[in-house]
């Protein structure tokens, strides 16, 4: 009887342990493609964050611009290489300024297709956006929203037609850089 209730003990203890970790591995199994997929999301849908956006009509009504320009170049550093353009009703320039923009790990504001930052300016000098604002991104609309407690300082869509060019321009100077240092040109006199 002690060896079929020995028996019983190891058969038993061995098929917890087996159970346990066959629980382990489906975990493993779920949660690392799950993961990487989200990944891939986050890393594509920064890629899509750099280019121009352009306040709308309604927005400069009701702000009294002329226009809102905001570029996001690429990631280099650390930061985002940006400048931003706002013109008021007559005119007249209110900001005119590049400045590295670092932003904080995004998190998803809730909203399907929505980051949410906390974004860093570190050479704007002006009255008409702070240096720290947060700042969100509305991957399927291309929109952004940059914020502070009381104040919606901007709200940004973004210009296909700009950011496309702005793309092409940057892979032709990639080309002729790459040839450059392949010496692979040759001069035109």
């Amino acid at each position: 009887m002690f060896l079929i209730i020995t028996l019983y003990n190891y058969i038993y203890l061995f098929f917890n342990k087996m159970a346990f970790l066959i629980v382990i591995i489906i975990i493993i199994l779920i949660i690392v493609p799950w993961y990487s997929y989200k990944l891939g999301v986050l890393n594509a849908d920064m890629n899509n964050l750099r280019g121009f956006y352009e306040s709308n009509k309604q927005f400069n009504e009701e702000s009294g611009l002329n226009s809102f320009i905001f570029y996001i170049g690429d990631f280099c550093d650390g930061s985002y290489n940006t400048y931003i353009l706002l013109v008021d009703s007559d005119d007249k320039i209110l900001v005119n300024t590049p400045s590295p923009m670092t932003l904080s790990r995004p998190w998803f504001a809730g909203e399907l297709g929505c980051y949410e930052f906390k974004a860093c300016f570190s050479n704007l000098d002006n009255n008409f956006i702070p240096n720290n604002v947060k700042l969100k991104f509305y991957t399927r609309s291309n929109k952004i929203i940059i914020s502070g407690p009381d104040t919606i300082y901007g709200c940004l869509f973004k210009n296909p037609v700009l950011s496309e060019m702005d793309l092409i321009k940057n892979e032709l100077m990639g080309d002729v850089a790459h040839a450059h240092k392949n010496n692979n040109i040759t001069d035109i006199a």
